[in-house]
């Protein structure tokens, strides 16, 4: 039987985007896409984000009675908004021709993150790192995973023990060992993130070095010197207190994104109450990252 799933799409605006995340999260705890409207143009991204515009948010859920009963208390919940819920069903294959349409090759600071299935010249001695999504989260095209990546590029020092929550495709973890990490323990609750991490992983040659774990993230005897979350403002300040923990050394750096930058000052009080005073924010299109240390 060919595995079929539900792509639940939300338009909303950029003001509303948040309050729908929250929402979709409850049914869909692997993660939102949030995909703002894009025009083309001659930058060297070749392309800029036009935040005045409703975005589309979408999940994918299997075909479940259990899913239609949550996608109809969605509506419920959210009928009030001035927003435009849709559901289409798909096959996984279906899902596998959709991203080799849309993902392409993109360049953040030293990395190239490229797709498995693109040739790609490196003829600016980029770190390349080759990217099959499927359905997890983390291509590069997303502001917060940008931002991940540039601060990645900044802090991470050869020989670090780095933990990364939220894995996703795992893309955070590779750039972690190609930029000096010595190791890298990743956690996602997503199983098929899991899988799909684990396989980019051995695509670039990072197996040994970065152990995929499934499951929310609990308290653990190791220690890290570098802690990175890219999920959403609740969870991120959720996990801040279990970071300090697992991350107690005098020059332990958490790196934190998934959020707009409103929220940015709740992040940098839970990090202040557990013993980070130093703080660094990064901000591309209303969306923001967050370095904390001691």
């Amino acid at each position: 039987m060919e595995n079929r799933w539900i792509e639940l799409t939300v338009v909303a605006s950029v003001e509303l985007s948040e309050i729908v995340i929250a929402h979709l999260s409850d049914i869909a705890p692997q993660g939102v896409s949030v995909e703002p409207v894009v025009i083309r143009d001659d930058s060297s991204m070749g392309y800029q984000l036009d935040m005045a515009s409703p975005q589309s948010l979408r999940v994918w859920l299997p075909v479940t009675e259990r899913n239609a009963v949550l996608i109809e208390n969605l509506r419920e919940r959210l009928g009030n908004l001035p927003i435009e819920i849709s559901v289409r069903s798909i096959q996984e294959e279906d899902w596998k021709v959709s991203w080799r349409e849309f993902f392409g090759p993109i360049s953040i600071g030293r990395i190239a993150i490229v797709p498995s299935w693109v040739n790609f010249e490196n003829e600016q001695n980029k770190i390349v790192i080759r990217i099959d999504p499927g359905q997890a989260f983390g291509t590069g095209h997303h502001e917060t995973t940008r931002l991940c990546l540039d601060a990645l590029s900044r802090y991470v020092i050869s020989g670090q023990h780095v933990l990364d929550v939220g894995t996703g495709s795992g893309i955070l973890s590779i750039a972690a060992v190609h930029l000096g990490a010595s190791s890298v323990d990743a956690w996602d609750i997503d199983l098929a993130a899991v899988k799909i991490a684990r396989a980019n992983c051995v695509k670039n040659a990072v197996s040994q070095e970065v152990a995929v774990h499934e499951g929310n993230f609990k308290s653990t005897n190791r220690k890290y010197d570098l802690a990175i979350a890219n999920i959403s403002a609740n969870t991120v300040g959720e996990l801040v207190p279990l970071f300090a923990s697992v991350a107690p050394k005098s020059d332990a750096r958490l790196l934190l994104s998934g959020f707009l930058e409103k929220d940015a000052q709740q992040i940098e009080a839970a990090a202040f109450s557990v013993g980070f005073e130093k703080f660094e924010r990064y901000v591309e299109n209303d969306w923001a990252l967050i370095s904390a240390s001691r």
